[in-house]
């Protein structure tokens, strides 16, 4: 990921005079924006510089091709060419899309995919990252006690702006624990030592 976006991205920058930024990323994904240029214009700089799959958008885009589809080196736009209007990052793997044209795009990472289809809205991840605030939602979860399975409801966090695997500065940015910047470790497991008897 570090190499597409400071040797294949960045280029672009001189390039086409605009200004690339990575707001959030994933394991495998990053999101961009990208200001001082139509998306259409970067969107085909891409393309021609051979590393942008194009196989997922629809088949009336001008970029359209499947030429590249599923082939290695190459990157897929998740957005299939779209515009968004707002993007909510709460932490990795916790996020929400709000498109022109499209149906909004939430994950939760730990919440069932119907607590997020049904119970969260994009407005849920809005607020959780303005106020700060934390949502919990009931989970249905099968469980097993002594091979006998039973359905269960538990009460769980859903949405909170705040991971323990990186040091915030502020609610708009972070950073990895032992980056030379923070002087900071991470912070070592706790240990609970048992009460003894006497």
């Amino acid at each position: 990921m570090y190499d597409l976006f400071y040797n294949k991205l960045k280029p672009l920058e001189q390039k086409l005079g605009c200004q690339i930024r990575c707001l959030a990323g994933d394991t495998d994904s990053l999101m961009l924006s990208v200001t001082n240029t139509p998306q259409l214009t970067f969107l085909r700089a891409m393309f021609e510089g051979g590393f942008l799959d194009t196989s997922n958008y629809s088949t009336t885009h001008p970029l359209y091709t499947i030429k590249h589809k599923a082939a290695l080196g190459f990157i897929k736009d998740e957005s299939c060419g779209l515009q968004y209007k707002q993007w909510v990052f709460l932490k990795p793997k916790v996020y929400s899309f709000q498109s022109y044209d499209a149906p909004i795009k939430k994950t939760a990472k730990g919440v069932s995919r119907s607590v997020v289809a049904k119970q969260l809205t994009h407005e849920d991840y809005a607020d959780c990252f303005e106020n700060e605030a934390m949502l919990f939602r009931y989970n249905s979860t099968f469980t097993s006690r002594k091979h006998q399975i039973f359905t269960g409801h538990v009460y769980k966090k859903a949405l909170t702006l705040w991971d323990t695997k990186s040091y915030w500065s502020s609610k708009y940015s972070s950073k990895p624990y032992g980056h030379y910047s923070t002087k900071l470790v991470r912070p070592a497991k706790r240990v609970v030592i048992p009460p003894t008897r006497i």
